[in-house]
């Protein structure tokens, strides 16, 4: 229960009051795709223990996904940027 409630608010409430408060359905998706991590690292454990990346391993594996990550919502928000403008 204690993991389910702010699950819950964050990702149904939130939206709603945000909604309230004028903010765009692409606005509130932006925000949503910071929670984007939490779901992926489910998925990329198993990559990261199986390939080494050099010495520091798990260092070089968060500097390229980090990286990614980064460069992934640039991405999203000048494509958001250019449709609105």
């Amino acid at each position: 229960m204690s993991l389910t409630a702010p699950l819950v608010y964050l990702f149904i409430g939130l939206p709603m009051v945000m909604r309230e408060h004028g903010w765009t359905g692409s606005e509130i998706g932006l925000l949503q795709l910071a929670g984007l991590p939490a779901i992926l690292k489910f998925v990329m454990a198993t990559p990261i223990d199986r390939y080494k990346l050099g010495r520091a391993s798990y260092r070089n594996w968060a500097m390229m996904l980090g990286l990614f990550y980064a460069a992934a919502l640039l991405g999203f928000t000048v494509s958001v940027v250019a449709s609105c403008c």
